[in-house]
Formats: structure tokens, C-alpha cells, sequence
């Protein structure tokens, strides 16, 4: 392992790795977190008109490197093939004031998360709660949910259990009893599909254990006789 400070973003290196590989390109960034050294290095030219060149990154790590040399200095062309074989656009400016913004909404968003869960809640309620989350304003009250602060639903979360709170309007109830029961089919449809596939994959790794069917001779399938009929028949 060789200390890779002393080449620069935009210097020609040559990196010999640990495995015997060398490699050439220029040095596109360094990594200190992650002891990490990206090379751009050549890719295929272009061809036809109005095709662009291409080019390769390598993500070499530092604790591989045995040997590095700087061929060129500041190789990089910043106006000729190099700039336009690979984009060094400048990265906007980022403010502490957009960053603060940045970090409240993703506070929110986690408060909001973990305002979903309850764990007096049936499987069942916080699966609808999840599900009318995506689109609703959805929070707990206890057992219950209450949604857009106008409806409140009781267990078992039916259509029946919605109940109107101070201030809801006719069509809000509408709306969310409808949104409810389309959620909970949805859900037990998923459940019965699940349940079939289970059964079939049990079924099939047990083996077909139904009786062999007996053809008569003339092709038809023959009736199925029983052990107790053998032993009601007499004998002759």
C-alpha cells in the first residue's frame, strides 16, 4: 500500500495493483472516507458522425495499490477531447438555510412514519393504515383511526365502523368508506392468492396421492371400487 496524496485531481498516473495489474488514466477523485482512488481512463474512440468518445472509471482501492506514478501532471484537457469525453460540469452551491430545509422535511417525514405504527393495532388495522396513509392523512387515536380529522374508524375497520366527527361533510364520509373497502379487498385478494399458492406448492411437494384411474376396455374410465364393496360382495 503507497500514500496516493500526491497525485492530483487532472495528473496521469500509472498504478501498479497487488494482483500485477497496471493500470493508466487520470485521476478523477480520491475517496479519504473510503480509501478509494477513481481513474478515468481511455474507452472506445468515436465513430460516425456526431458520436461522442467514451471512457471507463475504475474504483481502485488504497490497500491494493503497491505503486503509483505520475506520468503527466495536470494532463487533463480541459478544452479539447477530455472535457468532451466526460462532464466536469460545475456542482451547484448547496446554503445552510437549503440544508436546514432539507433536514425539517425529512424530520417530518420520519415523525409521520413512525405516527403509522401502533402496537395495541391488529395486523390488519396497520395494514389499512398503511394503505390509507399513501393517499390520506391517517393517524392513531388509540385502536382507531381517524383520517383527514373528520372521520373516525373503529376496529374491525369496516365501512360500517366510519364514523362522521364534528364538522365532516356527507361526501368526505363517502369518500373514505369507499377508498376503505376498496383498500380491504385488495388486501383479502392478496391473502387468498397467497393461501392458493401455498397450498399448491405443499400439494405439489407431497405428491398426487389420488388413487390411479382404471380405463375399461373401451377406453372409458372405470367405476372406482372400494375395499368395504369387496367385502359386501359375495362370495360366488
Amino acid at each position: 500500500m503507497v500514500a496516493i496524496a500526491a497525485a492530483k485531481v487532472g495528473d496521469r498516473v500509472k498504478v501498479t495493483l497487488s494482483s500485477g495489474e497496471i493500470i493508466e488514466g487520470l485521476v478523477y477523485t480520491e475517496d479519504r472516507m473510503t480509501n478509494m482512488l477513481v481513474l478515468q481512463c481511455s474507452g472506445a474512440a468515436a465513430s460516425g458522425a456526431g458520436a461522442a468518445a467514451t471512457c471507463s472509471m475504475r474504483m481502485l482501492s488504497r490497500e491494493h495499490i503497491i505503486a503509483l506514478l505520475v506520468v503527466q501532471a495536470q494532463a487533463w484537457d480541459w478544452t479539447g477531447d477530455d472535457a468532451a469525453t466526460f462532464s466536469v460540469a460545475k456542482l451547484p452551491t448547496v446554503t445552510p438555510k437549503e440544508l436546514h430545509k432539507k433536514e425539517e422535511k425529512a424530520l417530518r417525514e420520519a415523525e409521520r412514519a413512525m405516527a403509522q405504527l401502533n402496537a395495541r393495532a391488529t395486523l390488519e388495522g396497520q395494514a389499512l393504515c398503511f394503505a390509507l396513509s399513501k393517499t390520506m392523512d391517517c393517524e392513531w387515536d388509540n385502536v382507531s383511526l381517524i383520517v383527514f380529522d373528520q372521520v373516525r374508524v373503529d376496529p374491525p375497520y369496516t365501512a360500517n365502523d366510519c364514523k362522521m366527527l364534528p364538522g365532516c361533510p356527507p361526501a368526505a364520509l363517502e369518500r373514505i368508506q369507499k377508498v376503505l373497502e376498496g383498500e380491504r379487498r385488495k388486501m383479502h385478494q392478496a391473502a387468498a392468492a397467497t393461501a392458493v399458492s401455498t397450498t399448491a406448492a405443499a400439494g405439489s411437494s407431497q405428491g398426487d396421492s389420488s388413487p390411479p384411474v382404471v380405463l375399461s376396455a373401451n377406453g372409458t374410465p372405470a367405476p372406482s371400487t372400494s375395499h368395504d364393496d369387496l367385502q359386501a360382495k359375495p362370495a360366488p
